[in-house]
């Protein structure tokens, strides 16, 4: 399974950036039935695959099977490091920024400049309707406002117990949150305003720090009339062993129209 730990300048955050890159490659039982060639039949759909808060691009290879699970299923992964920026423009959340400062933009970054890179080095599809998003916690809510504001350019996406709002004291501070911030970001308002969503997969355990504010989202979604999957597993907390269990059943049920869509599960 070739991975691609790789490091580039980028123009928006005007640093060294670190991102993997998981390309299904040849399996063993591909190479013993006599497969003798790396080229590809056509270009993989790719997934954005997003860590939490205090995880790195390395976070989803280190502690779940997103490896296997990539040449299982025939998509490319993307994974990168957004430190603990929530996947927004930090620009946007700050009240007054000196020109000499420079803050990160990673919502720029991970819609423009990321897909850019990895359309241009790697054989992803460029087509919207083979490129997904999703992603744990902190990541979980970036998928949700990268996803749910670009419908257009999103299949689906996946929310894996996700912070689903920032409209939180303990995440940014009330007297900072403007309404322009809350159109951008807040994911109930996304779908208000804009009424139209790719497909959702939303997991989380009933035993989550976060339970509330799950229960919460998974309400709106109802009044709101989002057509969703919902999975809500008992006995599964915060944690790694949902997670790794739920990128398995959200690769298996993404809706596919692409190349590989129908072949049967590799055997890796």
């Amino acid at each position: 399974m070739p991975l691609f730990r790789t490091s580039f300048i980028s123009y928006t955050l005007r640093r060294s950036v670190d991102v993997d890159i998981v390309i299904p490659g040849i399996t063993p039982d591909e190479v013993d039935r006599g497969t003798r060639t790396h080229r590809t039949k056509a270009k993989y759909p790719v997934l954005y695959l997003l860590h939490g808060y205090w995880g790195s691009h390395s976070s989803w290879t280190g502690y779940s099977s997103a490896e296997r699970y990539a040449e299982e299923y025939n998509v490319a992964i993307v994974t990168l490091s957004g430190e603990n920026n929530f996947y927004m423009d930090m620009n946007d959340l700050a009240e007054s920024v000196s020109p000499k400062v420079f803050l990160p933009n990673y919502y720029d970054f991970l819609e423009d400049e990321l897909q850019e890179f990895v359309k241009s080095y790697f054989p992803v599809s460029e087509r919207p309707e083979d490129t997904y998003i999703a992603g744990l916690s902190m990541g979980g809510f970036g998928a949700l406002i990268h996803g749910l504001a670009h419908p257009e350019k999103y299949r689906a996406v996946g929310a894996f117990s996700p912070v689903p709002t920032i409209r939180r004291d303990d995440l940014i501070p009330r007297n900072r949150i403007t309404d322009a911030l809350l159109d951008k970001y807040e994911p109930v308002r996304l779908i208000e305003r804009l009424g139209r969503t790719p497909e959702l997969y939303y997991a989380y355990g009933d035993e989550d720090a976060l339970l509330p504010y799950q229960d919460w989202f998974r309400d709106e979604l109802e009044r709101l009339g989002v057509k969703y999957t919902l999975v809500r597993k008992k006995g599964y907390a915060h944690e790694w062993r949902l997670w790794d269990e739920e990128l398995d059943a959200f690769l298996a049920w993404l809706p596919r129209s692409d190349a590989y869509a129908g072949a049967p599960k590799r055997s890796v």
